[in-house]
């Protein structure tokens, strides 16, 4: 374990004065007490009248404070100690009053006794802060940890008398934050749970990286009829398959208990605890310190209303850990946060086929509705190219007795059975979308951007605009879908920013986080951004038709396609100043198609 040393740490400044044997142990803690009833005498410090001036006055010090203090004396570091520093003894004291410290903590002298020494050879005061150290107590090597210093104290000659250890244990402290961070990690992870099984083996993966506390943990599956658990998790115990980790356990009630006794906790609903797991089990891994846990607690985990348990949690008990109400509320807390993690599970998982089940009657539904545009939109053909047709007879086999107006009308007519047409396209394709399979690969943006910039700028609406392409990321998604979103949305940049005296369209694409966004901008007539909630509606449009043609479909086509690839589309824009259009499209394969 690391130390560190504070250089400013100097020995504490004390005044000598003369106590009177009848005097030090006045004060009326449980230590002063108890040091009033001991025979001196019989002690390696002997007689209280025989003590150095300096040891009366510094255990006055250490009797009258409140911070857990001990006073190391003499050559061996003799103990005393006030009313604070008791606990830290646990089962120790009484018998460490006057002992020498290597004796009383001849378990963790090898760490603590060289900093001893370095101080009494006249080194500078330690600093040690949260330091591991296993004490021992109750029959354990318990896990603890302290914040201590090391300062020497001046005997009446001058020379170093003994030590003053000044302590806090933070034991609750390192472990309550171990646990935490376990419980958050536990959280944090609960959004990779797409299934029920799911929860189950990232619980025992996040709990399992936790072995100081959950030396293992195992979770068992209850089926429907509750007579039988299933083991779907377990975490902690590589390479170990003994008959603590049966695969199935009978849980009935009436049945006898085997293996672990989950039939108990399934019939009262609260948790049990397992003693001497080597007599039940036979040996048993062992821990990060070389100890294997010979407990275990066994947790119902229920759902909110339910009484009766649908899984249970077994999980290991720190063989170097008292089971206190500080550490039961732990695993009762563990516990919850698992349960937690299931239901988020379940349900995402009970969406998820929600959802499936509604795609399936949207799937037959846009099948009967790729049906009936396709016979609507044959049926509504039909009558058009017959009117385009007998305007086009009229045109040119009558042309010698049209005058300058039936020439306009006849015009007015064709024009209006192309935009028809136009308009049937449009609604056939975006009803097309809505089933149509995302068949996604990455192509090379720039290549394929470039080829339609080449296509819309041969036309005249094109012609005379200055497009520039920056550096385009390569795209994952579905080219021939892809392709109706870039030419919708650079044929909008060049017909909005035709009227300029140099139209300008700037394309250019970024990385930005999991995707890459793409963007068209033009310094055309632009639009009113209150109006910004209608740009992607269905003939929603935002400009006269006399001034700009179109159908009021493509932003919606647009719009349709970029969320089908797992992206969004948005704009900006003010009148008079152009409009930039957005999209993003995730950098892999996204949302199911």
């Amino acid at each position: 374990m690391g130390t560190r040393r504070k250089p400013e740490a100097v020995s504490p400044a004390v005044t000598f004065v003369t106590v009177p044997a009848t005097d030090l142990f006045a004060g009326g803690g449980e230590m002063s007490a108890l040091m009033r009833s001991t025979d001196w005498s019989k002690t390696k410090l002997g007689p209280v009248e025989n003590w150095p001036r300096s040891l009366k006055t510094m255990l006055g010090v250490v009797l009258g404070s409140r911070f857990p203090m001990l006073l190391w004396w003499g050559p061996e570091l003799l103990h005393l100690y006030n009313d604070a520093y008791r606990p830290i003894l646990r089962d120790k004291h009484p018998a460490s009053l006057a002992a020498p410290a290597a004796q009383v903590w001849a378990e963790i002298w090898d760490v603590a006794g060289p900093l001893a020494k370095s101080v009494q050879e006249g080194g500078p005061a330690t600093w040690t802060e949260d330091l591991q150290l296993f004490i021992s107590s109750g029959g354990m090597a318990e896990e603890t940890y302290f914040t201590f210093s090391y300062s020497p104290v001046p005997g009446d000659d001058g020379a170093i008398g003994g030590l003053l250890n000044t302590v806090q244990e933070t034991t609750a402290k390192v472990q309550g934050e171990r646990q935490s961070r376990m419980l958050h990690d536990l959280s944090a992870r609960a959004a990779e749970a797409k299934a029920e099984e799911d929860a189950y083996r990232i619980a025992a993966q996040t709990l399992s990286a936790n072995t100081l506390d959950l030396p293992f943990v195992l979770f068992y599956l209850l089926d429907d009829s509750g007579e039988q658990a299933r083991l779907v998790a377990d975490g902690g115990w590589v390479d170990y398959e003994g008959a603590a980790r049966a695969a199935h356990i009978p849980t009935a009630h009436g049945q006898a208990a085997v293996s672990w006794p989950l039939a108990e906790v399934v019939r009262t609903s609260r948790e049990l605890v397992v003693e001497d797991l080597a007599a039940r089990f036979g040996p048993l891994p062992a821990g990060r310190w070389s100890a294997g846990p010979d407990r275990a607690i066994i947790l119902p985990l229920t759902r909110a209303g339910h009484s009766t348990p649908y899984a249970l949690m077994v999980a290991g008990i720190s063989p170097h850990r008292a089971l206190d109400d500080r550490y039961l509320r732990f695993f009762q807390a563990t516990a919850e946060q698992v349960m937690a993690v299931i239901a988020a599970a379940r349900a995402y998982e009970a969406e998820k086929n929600r959802a499936e089940a509604l795609l399936t009657k949207l799937t037959l539904a846009n099948q009967d509705l790729e049906s009936f545009s396709s016979s609507v939109s044959h049926d509504l053909r039909a009558p058009l190219r017959a009117l385009d047709g007998f305007a086009g007879i009229l045109e040119e086999d009558h042309a010698p007795e049209l005058n300058e107006e039936a020439r306009r009308k006849i015009k007015v007519i064709r024009d209006s059975v192309q935009r028809m047409t136009a308009i049937l396209d449009a609604l056939l394709a975006l009803s097309r979308i809505g089933y149509q399979a995302v068949h996604k690969e990455r192509f090379d943006t720039d290549a394929f951007v470039g080829r339609i910039c080449q296509e819309l700028t041969a036309t005249a609406e094109g012609a005379k605009a200055d497009v520039s392409i920056g550096a385009l990321p390569p795209t994952w998604g579905d080219q021939a879908l892809l392709h109706q979103v870039w030419v919708n949305l650079i044929s909008n940049a060049l017909k909005y920013s035709a009227t300029r005296p140099r139209p300008r369209v700037q394309i250019d694409g970024f990385d930005a986080g999991e995707g890459t966004i793409f963007s068209i901008k033009d310094n055309g007539v632009g639009f009113d951004m209150r109006n910004i909630n209608r740009l992607f509606i269905v003939f929603q449009r935002l400009h006269r038709s006399d001034e700009f043609s179109g159908t009021g479909v493509g932003l919606a086509v647009v719009k349709r396609i970029v969320e089908k690839h797992g992206g969004r589309v948005w704009a900006e824009s003010a009148v008079d100043e152009g409009a930039a259009f957005f999209f993003s499209l995730p950098r892999s394969n996204g949302p199911a198609d």
